[in-house]
């Protein structure tokens, strides 16, 4: 079991927290790109390790992350107009590209101001947020007659996102009450890696698996229906048939 000090390591990533700042060295998933299906699709909000963004598709195709707040009045660019090649704020008109910089300042002439401000770029979840989370609305008739087992479209991804997505209903999500079993060695691991990388960076230091002389080339995943007496390591090329053995902290 985590410490009660572990747990809240892990449970804050905002800026400036260990954890987030670990978390941020990585790439991280922020949306799917069928959420702005065309170019100067309207923007989506976008919330990404306690920060909010908006996510933008310009005119040529390219994809963008801002800051959510316009740099001037801190009005939502959620709401703003993507158009002839950048992300334009609808209170005051402001136009950014894609990389956080300044094209158009109606209310102001002075192209001093416009090379000195820019736009930030890269850095409590509730289920029923549909428009934020985009996830679609359960089905529990299809549930009550077997044609869905969650009720959800999509597969395991939303029936996931909106389960895990409870936890956010409160500040931090307290580990205290979970009961961990062998089939839990990976999130075991995880959450071990997480500390050991937040205290690295804390110390000057990089967590692991950061900079040259890391191949992932030969990761891989697999998802497939199997005879429950095979080993469903086998799956993964190179494992054979291991299993991992693991103790909760």
């Amino acid at each position: 079991m985590l410490s009660a000090e572990e747990n809240d390591r892990l449970c804050r990533v905002g800026p400036g927290s260990p954890v987030g700042e670990a978390l941020r060295r990585y790439w991280v998933p922020a949306f799917q790109l069928g959420d702005l299906p065309e170019p100067d699709a309207p923007p989506i909000h976008v919330r990404v390790l306690g920060q909010d963004f908006v996510a933008v598709r310009d005119t040529s195709g390219r994809y963008g992350l801002l800051d959510e707040l316009c740099c001037h009045r801190n009005a939502s660019l959620v709401y703003g107009r993507a158009e002839d090649g950048g992300l334009r704020c609808l209170y005051h008109g402001w136009k950014y590209d894609l990389d956080g910089r300044i094209l158009e300042m109606p209310n102001c002439a002075d192209d001093r101001l416009r090379a000195r401000f820019r736009q930030g770029d890269g850095w409590t979840n509730d289920p029923t947020e549909t428009r934020r989370y985009r996830l679609p609305a359960q089905d529990r008739r299809a549930m009550a007659v077997r044609a869905s087992y969650a009720g959800f479209r999509g597969g395991n991804r939303p029936q996931d996102a909106a389960v895990q997505g409870v936890n956010g209903r409160t500040s931090r999500f307290s580990r205290a009450n979970e009961n961990l079993v062998p089939a839990d060695a990976a999130v075991i691991r995880f959450r071990r890696l997480l500390l050991e990388a937040a205290r690295a960076v804390e110390h000057g230091g990089e967590p692991p698996a950061r900079g040259e002389g890391f191949d992932f080339s030969g990761v891989r995943a697999a998802a497939e229906v199997v005879d429950d007496r095979a080993p469903w390591q086998d799956l993964v090329p190179g494992n054979a048939g291991r299993t991992a053995t693991a103790t909760a902290p």
